[in-house]
């Protein structure tokens, strides 16, 4: 008796490649997918990162037509005397009630996964809620490569807690717009008589706080991390406590379009994106918010979406201005703010947010 593992081929990639690697004893893997589009370059990529080896049997169809779809799956599925197991998830609906029609006259078990869930539903021949749980754990680079996603650029620096802890104290400390200004001068070349003493302040200031020398402070690596890279790497590390596996610093790169992000990694076989500002203005929510929500979507990645802001103006604003956190709540974007970021409360506030219900 041959076992096939059918999977639909369709916008969401993630749940296909979990059942491929969670269900491992199949001898033929199907795929139904809709006619032209990208689905062959999909179904290349999932054989790639799943490890199958042997020519995969890929049927198109059309993809709103349920005649068509019938047709094709008794013409190339319709032994008896094989056992089918199905997954549902992805493809459109057409597709999916198409399938399990023709699926449940045979040997078979259709599943589906449920968002935010790592355990597959049984629907057929039971309905099982918490039927088939997903011990495979995705990794980030995997979860990319099935998109089509690749990473051109990590960050690696290491710096140590303190000096991380050091930065949030400073930087939340002076988050007025005359602070930032002159922060972002360091390290340039023109200079006014006045504005150099303000410069060489603003360098002991830095150097103290981190333990290097004045002449440090101003070369290309520590300025780097002073103007913004130390949130990024800040928020890595207490993440690092929580996740097995975590970016920051990246450039991702799809059909020669690139992208960076500021923390990413997988919890619970998802994507999530961090997105960090550690100076802002309120007015400019909206426009954090939207350039999030779009990033994922823009590369067909569905990642869940948090945005940082270690301001305390903003976590003030915010108490008065609560339409963006409505606004944030229906895009499924989580804002943390300064409180919740200090050293002390930010490891609290990552598992909070991680493990809640979404």
């Amino acid at each position: 008796m041959s076992r096939y593992l059918v999977s639909l081929i369709g916008e969401l990639v993630i749940p296909n490649l979990l059942l491929i690697k969670t269900l491992t004893s199949v001898d033929k893997h199907v795929f139904l997918c809709p006619r032209g589009g990208e689905s062959r370059e999909q179904v290349g990529r999932l054989c790639a990162v799943s490890d199958i080896i042997d020519e995969p049997l890929l049927l198109e169809v059309e993809e709103f037509s349920l005649e068509d779809a019938d047709r094709v799956l008794k013409n190339h599925l319709n032994d008896p005397s094989s056992e089918y197991w199905v997954n549902l998830t992805s493809g459109s609906r057409i597709m999916a009630l198409a399938a399990f029609e023709h699926f449940r006259k045979l040997q078979s078990q259709i599943f589906y996964l449920p968002p935010y869930r790592n355990v597959f539903m049984q629907l057929w021949p039971d309905h099982i809620e918490h039927h088939l749980p997903i011990k495979f754990k995705l990794s980030l680079k995997s979860c990319l490569e099935a998109h089509g996603v690749k990473i051109t650029r990590i960050s690696s620096n290491q710096h140590s807690l303190e000096q991380l802890e050091a930065m949030y104290a400073i930087i939340t400390q002076n988050s007025n717009s005359r602070f930032m200004n002159l922060l972002n001068r360091l390290g340039s070349e023109k200079r006014s008589a006045n504005e150099e003493n303000k410069l060489a302040r603003l360098a002991r200031k830095f150097s103290q706080a981190l333990g290097i020398s004045e002449y440090e402070v101003e070369t290309p690596a520590w300025l780097s991390f002073i103007k913004g890279a130390w949130f990024e790497e800040y928020m890595a590390y207490w993440l690092d406590r929580i996740v097995d596996e975590v970016y920051y610093g990246v450039v991702i790169e799809m059909e020669g379009v690139q992208n960076e992000l500021d923390c990413v990694f997988m919890h619970e076989n998802r994507l999530h994106f961090v997105e960090l500002k550690a100076s802002a203005n309120i007015g400019d929510l909206n426009e954090f918010l939207y350039k999030l929500d779009s990033l994922g979507k823009d590369f067909g990645l569905l990642p869940r979406c948090f945005l940082g802001i270690a301001d305390p103006d903003v976590e003030h604003g915010l108490r008065h201005n609560r339409h963006y956190l409505r606004r944030a709540k229906v895009m499924g974007i989580n804002i943390l703010t300064y409180s919740q970021l200090k050293p002390e409360n930010i490891e609290k506030t990552l598992r909070e947010a991680l493990f809640s219900s979404r």
